[in-house]
């Protein structure tokens, strides 16, 4: 649903800015990119619809492109404040089933948990 909808937004709109942060910006047509390749290396690492990702990202464009993006591959966003204490952000990480952090990894250490 939010990823049709995305996508014709980004037709309709392809030159014009879609987000903007600090200096940074993107077109609709730059982040609709940046979101399906990252949607491409989720399924490429097995990432499968409906699994939980994390993203460990301070707020930012990045931010943007990574919620999209794991939208785009079908599977659940969930944010994971980069500030937490390690011990705290392994047990988010294991109740919540997430094999895959896209962001900082500062205490993401488990080795089953690619970092993006």
């Amino acid at each position: 649903m939010l990823p049709e909808a995305f996508r014709r937004q980004a037709r309709i709109h392809a030159s014009s800015i879609a987000v903007s942060h600090g200096t940074s910006q993107l077109t609709y047509r730059e982040l609709e990119h940046a979101a399906e390749d990252l949607a491409t290396r989720l399924h490429r690492i097995g990432v499968r619809p409906g699994e939980p990702v994390a993203i460990s990202l301070d707020r930012s464009i990045d931010f943007i492109i990574a919620q999209l993006g794991i939208l785009f591959a079908g599977a659940i966003c969930v944010p994971l404040d980069p500030q937490l204490p390690e011990k705290r952000r392994t047990q988010l990480l294991d109740d919540l089933g997430a094999r895959v952090v896209i962001g900082d990894p500062r205490g993401t250490t488990r080795p089953a948990s690619p970092v993006i």
